[in-house]
């Protein structure tokens, strides 16, 4: 089992600079703004990691600024296959779904979820969190 630092470098280690580059490109954001993106997404994927270490199921809520990049990084299947290999093991992908009207919305029970999660990693809980997504890892 791997530990939260262990985790933290392999996901800094990923190589997003495509995915940021175009979504900088299509977001129109500052060098300062993407490298806040980037920073953004790391942390979701750490938050990720960890609560499906923990708990073993999907989450919801995502910072606005995170979805905006996995969007991008979805885009590049075989690099987001690869990546997600690297972070939740060989064989899993943090799958994407749109949480829509029809299918019910997002609880504040998952809300608390979602802020648990950050602090249970002694991370502040973003701002900018939205309830359109969740996400979960799965084989």
């Amino acid at each position: 089992m791997t530990d939260k630092a262990a985790e933290q470098r392999l996901i800094d280690g990923l190589d997003l600079a495509e995915v940021l580059r175009e979504a900088q490109w299509a977001f129109g954001w500052s060098d300062a703004e993407t490298t806040e993106a980037a920073k953004a997404y790391r942390t979701f994927l750490l938050v990720c990691w960890n609560y499906n270490l923990e708990y073993g199921k999907g989450l919801a809520w995502i910072s606005k600024l995170a979805d905006e990049v996995w969007h991008y990084h979805l885009a590049q299947k075989d690099q987001y296959v690869a990546d997600c290999a690297t972070v939740f093991g060989d064989g899993h992908v943090l799958e994407h779904r749109q949480t829509l009207a029809d299918e019910g919305k997002v609880t504040d029970t998952d809300y608390a979820a979602a802020e648990r999660a950050y602090a249970d990693l002694n991370l502040p809980v973003p701002a900018d969190l939205r309830e359109q997504c969740v996400w979960a890892v799965v084989a």
